[in-house]
């Protein structure tokens, strides 16, 4: 259970941080990216989140892909914004249609699109800084509802044991040559699609049955937090102080 969303060290200063301060310095961030009307700020909050996911170690490829949806998101966006405003960038006739890109537009989409990614990766600092465990016992420390957090955790554990799952049977589709034409993995990957509802399905089943066995009876129990010293206020103080006045210096830029 004690296991990281992805490999980081955790030896690192950041990881020694409290969960809790983590938490709580990942809403600030967020508030002050998604509040900030200018460009500077969450280029500032991405830059500064993916140089200390890369510090933890993660490796630039496991950043990226975790990245790739959210970035794809954000271009379009950035397209819808930019067909929209007041001020004609470029304009182009395609027959009897016109297209233009505005420059209001394309301003107030790439804002919006790097507010998005810099709460992206302020939110994989965290997951890349803290394991599983570590998470639910922050989030029943803040007094999350009890049922939230055993779904969370039953679905981390559903998909962590369908992944493997899926992991294995495309392996075995594949060294059979069951993606050698677009027809064969096709067909493919219905069969695995289909494979893995009902292995799902009966996964549950065999977790439930297991979880009665041993006594559950409703509540899981979730780790003890320890008390909040002095230097942890401190950093989240230190924290706040330092982002809002690159909040404030950055306004409107």
């Amino acid at each position: 259970m004690h296991h990281r969303t992805a490999p980081g060290r955790p030896d690192h200063v950041l990881a020694r941080v409290d969960p809790r301060i983590r938490l709580l310095c990942t809403a600030l961030t967020i508030v002050l990216a998604i509040s900030q009307n200018g460009l500077l700020f969450p280029t500032l909050v991405l830059l500064l989140n993916s140089g200390m996911i890369c510090a933890l170690g993660v490796r630039i490829r496991t950043y990226l892909l975790r990245l790739a949806e959210p970035f794809l998101i954000s271009v379009v966006l950035v397209i819808i914004k930019a067909l929209s405003g007041n001020d004609p960038l470029a304009v182009w006739a395609l027959g009897t249609w016109q297209v233009a890109i505005f420059h209001d537009g394309l301003l107030a989409g790439c804002a919006v699109a790097l507010r998005v990614l810099a709460s992206v990766s302020a939110l994989l600092l965290l997951a890349f800084s803290c394991s599983f465990t570590e998470l639910l016992t922050t989030l029943a420390w803040y007094r999350v509802p009890r049922g939230l957090i055993e779904m969370l955790l039953f679905a981390h554990r559903s998909l962590t044991a369908v992944h493997e799952e899926a992991s294995t049977i495309y392996h075995a589709q594949r060294n059979r040559l069951g993606y050698a034409s677009a027809g064969q993995g096709l067909r493919s990957f219905g069969m695995l699609a289909g494979t893995l509802v009902v292995r799902a399905f009966d996964q549950s089943q065999t977790t439930a049955l297991a979880m009665v066995q041993r006594g559950y009876t409703g509540h899981l129990p979730v780790g003890n937090c320890r008390k909040l010293h002095v230097h942890d206020y401190a950093a989240v103080a230190i924290h706040a102080a330092a982002l809002g006045a690159l909040w404030i210096v950055t306004s409107g830029i």
